[in-house]
């Protein structure tokens, strides 16, 4: 039941092959440090009677075939069967030789896993589900690199079991005669079955179910990085392109959905009760690997927005304020949209700092509305061009997570996502014989989503704060950082938009080059690599909040807090807006290059926060009034002078508000 041909590489091994071959391993195991590891995991057994008494004996040795030499490495890497069993023999003849462990200890106790750490860095090693799904494949090792897009809850497999001949007197009766052991893709009909025979009688073998051995298993999922970046987002169906993974025990360990991992295994090929071949990737190691997102931090500035930068750098808000007017300029026409242009390329930037990764802290989501939707989706899948790893979901199917059951036979349910604040996810009832209920899943994406204006607002009064509700839209509001509305309540600003949008796709369709060239002249300007080099610098900018900054903004939350839930019309106010600001006035920070978020960075973060509460309630306790738009003949008064002279009436006006409506203002000692 344990015994195996030796074969390399489809010829057999004659006995003097076999002792070169065990005697290379035992150089590998002195020359790696691993001969110490066998005798202290043999101690271990000793301390341990249980495990002692089960007669079952694991050894993991770790092994890099390009550190070995021929013939062992080929052995290694094209017979896994063949150098497990080598290998296996070795440490078997050390424990032996050593008497490491107590009894006679038969080559059948012995269990060796060997962990594959590296491959060799070409082409015929690594497979594609393509290649997986049409079986060009041998059974051998192979690497994929890929992202894990669902998972399954946890299942139990047998190890090892042991059966015994229940003839006393026969030879199969003795102990440890008959071990079943897992092999890689084998299904659990493959260990514990009940139709085996003894080789010496011919009885049916009975096990011993005390003595069996079991282990946990996931299957996850996995799909190439490179179905994530920007010109494939129009990519085929997602099981056209991921392949099933199985992972055993520890390399099921900090596995999770959305993060990208190199895996080391073998294809198994199968075929199921219904006829039909079932194909999956038996995982033998499995390591995090960085995903190819800002891989090349630029050195340095390109020249237009250096340029752009020292012509602004007199203006705390002018160079945030330009770069929004040029950002997509060939999408949609400069000035249009342009509040909701400042915010994406803020929550670019801060959806690029990688510390908040570790830190598990929240991000700038957001949520559009307006009417013209297309605009706005293009305007958005623009934006989402500049990272290299992007997701768009159509409006029918879930944004994070599903639960199905997994099709792979192993009992468990599939938790089907794209990406890894926190995500609890329901384990339906009819999955009953899971102990696992709830699971906790980390939200380390930027969420961008947009949706038509739906209009609640029934007042006929402008300034009538709106009736709170608890329908739909609000409910998908508070989920966002930030709901960012392109209506304007002056319909002239609307009609001015449409007519340059109209004005922007006829002249794009014509080509007509004698036509008005004020658009064009903002398409030259910003190249959209520059953009791209630009904010992977500033991204990488650390930045901390100043004590006047964390000021202004308690000062700003508990006076907002106050002034909306006092009243008949008392409205709640964001509890999430401190949080919401900090990353605001950090992400205006780095995008103005400044290591430390200045009270100018917070005004503008209050600025844009109150009118997007504006919007949604219906009142403004500062008299802001929103703006998504602005004509291109009155620029100066959303990026020159103007603006800056609004901007510092503002300021004074909000240090005014918070003095009145917050008594320890001027005291308080923001701890954010």
């Amino acid at each position: 039941m344990t015994h195996e041909s030796m074969t390399t590489s489809g010829s057999a091994v004659d006995e003097e092959e076999l002792q070169l071959l065990k005697e290379a391993a035992l150089v590998y195991l002195d020359q790696t440090s691993q001969l110490p590891l066998i005798k202290q995991r043999c101690e271990e057994y000793i301390h341990n009677k249980e495990n002692v008494s089960a007669g079952v004996f694991f050894f993991m040795l770790t092994v890099n075939p390009l550190q070995i030499e021929d013939p062992l490495n080929d052995v290694v890497l094209h017979n896994p069967k063949l150098a497990k069993k080598i290998f296996q023999q070795v440490c078997l003849t050390t424990i032996q030789c050593l008497s490491l462990l107590p009894g006679d200890i038969k080559s059948s106790q012995v269990i060796v896993n060997l962990k594959i750490t590296h491959l060799p860095p070409f082409q015929s090693y690594h497979i594609h589900p393509l290649d997986l799904a049409a079986c060009r494949f041998d059974s051998r090792y192979y690497q994929f690199n890929g992202i894990v897009i669902s998972m399954t809850t946890p299942t139990e497999y047998s190890q090892v079991a042991k059966y015994r001949c229940p003839v006393s007197e026969c030879v199969g009766a003795t102990d440890n005669q008959y071990i079943r052991l897992h092999t890689a893709g084998a299904k659990e009909t493959n260990t514990i079955r009940r139709d085996f025979h003894c080789v010496y009688c011919g009885s049916t073998l009975i096990e011993d179910v005390n003595c069996r051995v079991l282990g946990e298993k996931v299957v996850v999922e996995m799909i190439e990085s490179t179905c994530f970046s920007p010109e494939n987002q129009t990519c085929v169906a997602r099981y056209n392109q991921s392949m099933s993974v199985f992972l055993r025990d520890t390399l099921m360990e900090d596995i999770q959905i959305g993060g990208s991992y190199t895996v080391i295994g073998m294809p198994v090929k199968q075929m199921t009760t219904n006829a039909k071949v079932s194909i999956s990737f038996e995982a033998n190691n499995i390591y995090k690997t960085q995903t190819p997102l800002f891989s090349s931090l630029a050195g340095e500035i390109p020249t237009s927005l250096s340029d752009l930068y020292r012509d602004r750098v007199c203006s705390p808000w002018s160079f945030s304020a330009s770069l929004a007017y040029l950002f997509g300029a060939d999408i949609l026409p400069p000035g249009t949209f342009h509040k909701l242009k400042l915010i994406m390329l803020l929550s670019l930037v801060d959806s690029m700092d990688k510390t908040k990764d570790t830190e598990m802290a929240d991000r700038l989501h957001i949520y559009v509305t307006g009417k013209d939707t297309l605009a706005i989706g293009r305007l958005l899948m623009y934006g989402a061009s500049f990272v290299d790893r992007s997701i768009r979901h159509s409006a029918g199917l879930p944004l994070m997570a599903t639960v199905n059951k997994d099709d792979h036979g192993t009992g468990a349910c599939s938790i089907d996502a794209m990406e890894t604040r926190k995500l609890t996810i329901e384990i339906p009832k009819k999955y009953s014989d899971q102990s696992i209920q709830h699971l906790m899943m980390p939200v380390k994406c930027t969420v961008w989503a947009y949706g038509e204006k739906m209009a609640n607002k029934s007042s006929v009064d402008v300034f009538a704060p709106l009736e709170p509700s608890k329908s739909s839209t609000s409910l998908l509001e508070e989920c966002f950082s930030l709901t960012v509305s392109c209506s304007s309540s002056d319909r002239s600003k609307d009609d001015y938009a449409e007519q340059c949008l109209l004005h922007h796709t006829l002249r794009q369709a014509i080509s007509d080059e004698d036509g008005d060239d004020q658009f064009q002249d903002a398409e030259c300007l910003l190249d959209m690599q520059d953009l791209k080099q630009f904010l992977k610098h500033v991204s990488h900018i650390e930045v901390k909040l100043s004590v006047a900054a964390k000021r202004l903004i308690k000062g700003y939350f508990v006076a907002s807090r106050r002034v909306r839930s006092s009243g008949v019309h008392g409205m709640p106010f964001p509890q999430a807006a401190v949080h919401t600001l900090s990353d605001l006035s950090k992400a205006h920070a780095r995008l103005n290059m400044r290591q430390e978020v200045s009270e100018q960075d917070t005004v503008l973060a209050i600025m844009i926060y109150e009118e997007i509460v504006t919007e949604r309630f219906g009142f403004s306790v500062l008299s802001v009034q929103p703006r998504p738009h602005f004509r291109d003949d009155n620029i100066t008064a959303y990026i020159g002078p103007e603006n800056d002279a609004y901007m510092q009436q503002f300021h004074m006006q909000l240090v005014r508000f918070c003095s009145s409506h917050a008594p320890d203002f001027d005291i308080l000692e923001a701890e954010l």
